[in-house]
């Protein structure tokens, strides 16, 4: 099975309003495996499959991006200024074990990746949205 196969067929594991149809690598991330899953409606959404030899406890890493992404969707009402996580068929926020683990997110349409920033007003708005994620996770107990 190729690598698309196998991540169309881990995207079918999440609660997406209609059936996954097709899956293209994503972004130019160095550790995830990153793909942008089409539905059959039309939605995007962005699957990782978790580098489980860098991240060698996924399913805490996991914990920790739902407490992250709780904490500031209670804080920011505007779904285009955070992550959302999709929560899988079986309940839970991501697919897999501790050897093979997935997650997906609402893919945020109109977003960029600034591969290294251009500019010193993209290298403002880089520094300005990491001091905003500082702010708004800072509530979160250690």
């Amino acid at each position: 099975m190729s690598s698309d196969d196998q991540a169309l067929a881990w995207a079918s594991e999440f609660e997406v309003p209609a059936p996954p149809v097709s899956v293209r690598r994503f972004g130019s991330g160095h550790l995830n495996a990153t793909y942008l899953v089409t539905d059959a409606a039309g939605g995007h959404y962005v699957l990782q499959r978790v580098n489980t030899y860098a991240f060698r406890e996924p399913i805490n890493v996991m914990e920790n991006i739902l407490r992250v992404t709780e904490a500031i969707a209670k804080q920011v009402s505007d779904p285009r200024r955070r992550l959302s996580l999709v929560p899988s068929r079986s309940g839970r926020w991501w697919c897999g074990e501790a050897d093979e683990c997935w997650r997906m997110y609402n893919y945020i349409d109109g977003s960029m990746e600034l591969v290294p920033p251009a500019s010193p007003e993209e290298f403002a708005a880089v520094g300005q949205a990491l001091g905003d994620f500082l702010v708004q996770v800072s509530v979160i107990p250690a």
